[in-house]
């Protein structure tokens, strides 16, 4: 594996991403052959350009993966432990009213 000045590999693409809830920015060095048969791909798919095709594979895959539904059975002792602990619950602390905060300054509610 080769490590370029930065420290990272050149086997695989670099992700550099800036991250807020709205937006995500990646920087990809993908290789020029990869590029030319990915930009082929979306041509045929009907895409004006290679962003178009990464975020629509980005969604079927996250429509692949994620599973529709996730569930888990409880015995009724534990179900009605959940419920009385849902209905009584502690007013919030600090460190939670502090993280409601920032979310809502994010933007985030």
């Amino acid at each position: 594996m080769l490590k370029s000045d930065h420290g990272e590999s050149k086997d695989r693409p670099k992700l550099k991403g800036i991250l807020n809830m709205a937006t995500l920015r990646l920087d990809l060095q993908i290789d020029s052959a990869i590029i030319e048969a990915a930009k082929l791909a979306a041509s045929r798919k009907g895409m004006d350009d290679l962003c178009e095709y990464i975020l629509d594979l980005i969604k079927s895959d996250v429509i692949d993966t994620t599973p529709h539904r996730e569930s888990i059975t409880l015995e009724n002792e534990d179900f009605d432990r959940f419920v009385s602990n849902c209905l009584n619950a502690a007013p919030p602390n600090r460190k939670l009213k502090e993280t409601h905060k920032r979310m809502i300054e994010q933007g985030i509610e």
